[in-house]
Parts: C-alpha cells; structure tokens; sequence
C-alpha cells in the first residue's frame, strides 16, 4: 500500500514537471520578436531556411541564409531598435504571421513576416522591412 502510495506520488511530480516545462517554452513567435526587438540576428537566423524573401526598403529578393543575415545584421547596424510593437498576427494552414511596428533610433517601420511549419519546425518564408 505505501509503495503504491510513493509510486502515484512520484508519477504526478513527473507530470507536473513535464507539464511546467512547457509551459516555460516560449513560442517561435515569442522568440522571434524578442531577438527582433534586442536585434539579435542569430536569434532571428535560427528560424531561417537555405533561402529566405526578405524585403527591406521596398527592394524584395530571394536570399541565401547567409546573405540575409549580413542583410539584417547591416540594418540593424544602421537602424538600432528601441522597441517592436506587435499589431497582428494569425495563423492560417500552418503558417503564422505577424504584422508589427519596429521603432528604431532613426524611425519606425512596418515590419511583417511569416513562418511555415516545417519537419516539425517553423522557417521564415518572408520578412518585410517598410517604411
């Protein structure tokens, strides 16, 4: 009896860690406008596929993950973030999205991008960049 007792004890610590662990994991969203926000390019990087739509000053192309980093990492250099306010966002067929205002120490910007599920794992399919 008291080893059946220690035994449904020790099964709902167990459940009870597995459950509070994730609840500590943030969200690839979460995550995503964090490192935007603190301009951590090898946070955002980590959500990037082999080739990524970046626009950036209404000039849009298909870059290589190495090419957007340098992209993004150059921007960031020019245009220091303060703050990124997230204004929408959505999901729609495993892909979300999020439309926010980035303010920087030259200005704000209209910042939008997505991320589709994929191998069990998000990747950015596009990031826009607009003033």
């Amino acid at each position: 009896m008291k080893h059946l007792f220690i035994k449904t004890c020790l099964s709902i610590v167990l459940c009870l860690i597995n459950y509070l662990g994730v609840l500590g994991q943030s969200s690839p969203i979460e995550e995503v406008n964090h490192a935007i926000e603190k301009a951590n390019v090898s946070g955002i990087s980590k959500y990037f596929d082999n080739a990524i739509s970046l626009t950036l000053h209404n000039h849009q192309s298909i870059y290589s993950r190495s090419q957007a980093e340098m992209i993004l990492r150059e921007f960031f250099e020019k245009n220091m973030p303060t703050h990124f306010q997230m204004s929408h966002s959505g999901e729609e067929a495993h892909t979300r999205f999020v439309i926010g205002i980035l303010s920087t120490s030259k200005g704000q910007f209209r910042l939008y991008y997505a991320l589709k599920l994929k191998d069990e794992k998000y990747f950015f399919i596009e990031i826009r960049i607009e003033e």
